[in-house]
């Protein structure tokens, strides 16, 4: 239904027109030297166009693209959850190889200790009675 205040002009139209262009709603309405408004062609009311299905399938493409690569990211081989899981690996790691490192001075300090440029008696003594099980003949053995 058609205001008889109100004619479409086409574009070009009103470009030659002179005077203020205002914005009403979704139309725009023309003023030119007190005559009538003229109205332009309405922007688009409609139902809007469907995107075509190349986009479908480009946005979907990227948006699986960025869940995969997201994914790996935090829990794929390289991830950040295998990062933290190798972090806690390797501080264990090293408290047992701190132990280890003191348990092998000990070792080295045993084995310097019963050479034959240094011989220590106590040790020779020690050793003697745990690994072969001797006894002096004034000692008692409680268990």
């Amino acid at each position: 239904m058609t205001n008889h205040l109100w004619h479409k002009v086409p574009m070009e139209t009103l470009r030659q027109r002179e005077g203020p262009v205002r914005q009403f709603g979704i139309l725009d309405v023309v003023s030119y030297k007190g005559k009538k408004p003229i109205m332009a062609h309405p922007r688009r009311t409609g139902p809007r166009k469907r995107p075509s299905l190349m986009v479908l399938l480009y946005t979907g493409a990227v948006v699986t693209l960025g869940a995969y690569f997201t994914f790996a990211a935090v829990q794929g081989e390289y991830g950040l959850f295998r990062r933290l899981q190798i972090e806690a690996e390797l501080s264990d790691l090293q408290a047992v190889s701190g132990k280890l490192d003191a348990e092998l001075a000990t070792m080295r300090n045993k084995t310097l200790r019963m050479s034959d440029t240094y011989l220590d008696l106590d040790l020779l003594d020690e050793q003697a009675r745990d690994v072969l099980g001797y006894l002096r003949s004034d000692e008692i053995v409680i268990r």
